[in-house]
């Protein structure tokens, strides 16, 4: 028998608590050519018990549990070898679709072009009672782009305008690859890198997921420990270089010195650690030279906002 078009994977740990929510967002959907894989991480603690009665009842969910606790980046490759639709929907156990249509809604912009490698969408951020917070919708309007294009902003940007993986959906023979073990914070983002290298990006205004913000998240966790740094190192020294950017040094230069600069500023208003924050910049730069730095910096930046704000511009100017 031929797959299901959609596999919806949801790798859970300890997800007790939001777990019946984000399950039932999923099967009250109105497209219906959907599997519903879940892959317990050994959590431990009603997890498990959650997901079986779902299993038990709907054909189209099918439950598993590791032998060992595998960690975060292996569970979400597990679900994507596993999966046997065409299409892939991650939705984390916290995290809801917001509207019955939100999967169609998806699959349609997907099938739209067969240029198309990512199609991503507006967030609505929820609390930890699903009250909505706000909407967050980086580009504010629909966009088709060229995937090069969104890898060039989103490094400009220095940070993730695609969204999480609850809010994407993306083609499976693109994504084999499966999800970077090198990294800790940033893995989605550079998935969407990879899957963006293959072809163009749709990205939908209407917020179709919800993202739940509250103090377990592990993305949370990462932060207070600044692995985020590492992160953004590692994926600059891999993407920077890549002709299609168009970058030169300078440019390379200013971007890998704007996280460090971003880190000392937030340092010094107390939302990060200052002593874990002078270590991190101390072991890539030294203080001294990170310092000596600074003017320089000061005056690229708005040369730097500039272009990129036109990028932007040209990005949304493309018709759908």
């Amino acid at each position: 028998m031929s797959g299901p078009k959609v596999s919806v994977c949801m790798p859970v740990f300890r997800g007790e608590a939001f777990l019946r929510e984000a399950v039932e967002s999923v099967l009250s959907q109105s497209f219906r050519d959907f599997e519903l894989l879940i892959i317990d991480d050994c959590s431990g603690d009603r997890t498990s018990e959650i997901a079986r009665e779902y299993a038990r009842v709907d054909s189209r969910v099918t439950f598993e549990v590791n032998g060992t606790n595998s960690g975060m980046v292996e569970n979400w490759n597990r679900c994507l070898r596993k999966a046997r639709g065409r299409y892939i929907k991650y939705l984390f156990q916290d995290d809801i679709l917001t509207t019955v249509d939100s999967l169609g809604t998806m699959v349609d912009a997907l099938e739209s072009r067969q240029s198309v490698s990512l199609v991503a969408s507006a967030r609505l951020l929820i609390d930890s009672g699903s009250n909505p917070i706000r909407s967050d919708s980086p580009f504010h309007s629909g966009t088709l782009a060229c995937g090069r294009d969104i890898i060039r902003y989103s490094i400009l940007k220095h940070g993730n305008v695609i969204g999480e993986p609850s809010a994407v959906l993306f083609r499976k023979e693109q994504a084999v690859r499966g999800f970077n073990p090198g990294y800790r914070q940033i893995v989605d983002m550079e998935m969407w890198f990879h899957l963006l290298e293959q072809g163009d990006f749709v990205y939908i205004p209407e917020p179709l997921c919800g993202f739940r913000v509250h103090a377990r998240q592990q993305s949370a966790k990462n932060i207070c420990t600044l692995c985020h740094i590492e992160d953004y190192d590692l994926l600059f020294s891999e993407y920077l270089q890549r002709d299609y950017l168009r970058m030169g040094p300078l440019e390379r230069g200013h971007i890998r010195y704007h996280q460090f600069y971003n880190l000392w500023r937030l340092s010094r208003r107390k939302l990060y650690n200052r002593q874990l924050a002078l270590e991190k910049i101390s072991r890539y730069y030294g203080h001294l030279s990170f310092l000596l730095l600074l003017p320089l910096h000061k005056i690229y930046d708005p040369v730097f906002r500039y272009m990129r704000a036109r990028l932007r511009s040209r990005i949304l100017r493309v018709p759908r």
